[in-house]
């Protein structure tokens, strides 16, 4: 009697319900060429649209009368920016940096003001874990060890101050 050694491959093709990563890649490109594009033609509205889009990412309902609120925290965080580096135009390179800012000075103010509760905010929407070099931030969803303001806060604060060390890189001196 002898025995079969063949191998037998079943191929088989990603139904809708599995992850196709080569789409998902496609995706990413096309967008980040999209942006590229829309940096290279209207500067100023890409960079707004990048703020408004991350607020919404993090599952925020904006409204009409936060316009006045995200141009504050823009020029807030800007000037900071340009203040702590000593330059007048903001580089390309630190766009994402200055968008967290703006972002995270969005939230504190309407956190502080009582215009973001609890909840409206969307936490597992939101993050679950950040990392930037040596600096990791884990919010523990459903996990009960930290209560959901003190969630909010660590986001907030980590916005706020993300990119600090990127900053030191576009330093000019004073004379």
């Amino acid at each position: 009697m002898s025995e079969n050694n063949e191998v037998t491959e079943e191929v088989t093709q990603p139904t809708e319900e599995q992850f196709n990563i080569d789409s998902f890649v496609d995706s990413i490109i096309q967008l980040n060429n999209d942006l590229e594009q829309s940096f290279k033609e209207d500067t100023e509205k890409t960079f707004v649209k990048m703020i408004v889009q991350r607020l919404l990412n993090f599952g925020l309902k904006l409204v009409e009368s936060d316009n006045w609120i995200i141009m504050f925290c823009m020029n807030k965080a800007i000037n900071h920016v340009k203040n702590s580096a000593n330059i007048s135009i903001i580089p390309n390179e630190l766009y994402e940096i200055i968008v967290d800012r703006i972002c995270g000075e969005f939230l504190f103010n309407k956190h502080k003001s009582n215009q973001l509760t609890l909840d409206n905010f969307d936490f597992d929407m939101a993050v679950k874990q950040l990392q930037e070099g040596d600096t990791t931030i884990q919010f523990a969803i459903n996990e009960g060890s930290e209560t959901d303001e003190q969630k909010l806060t660590s986001l907030i604060n980590y916005l706020i101050t993300y990119g600090e060390g990127d900053l030191i890189c576009y330093r000019k001196l004073k004379w």
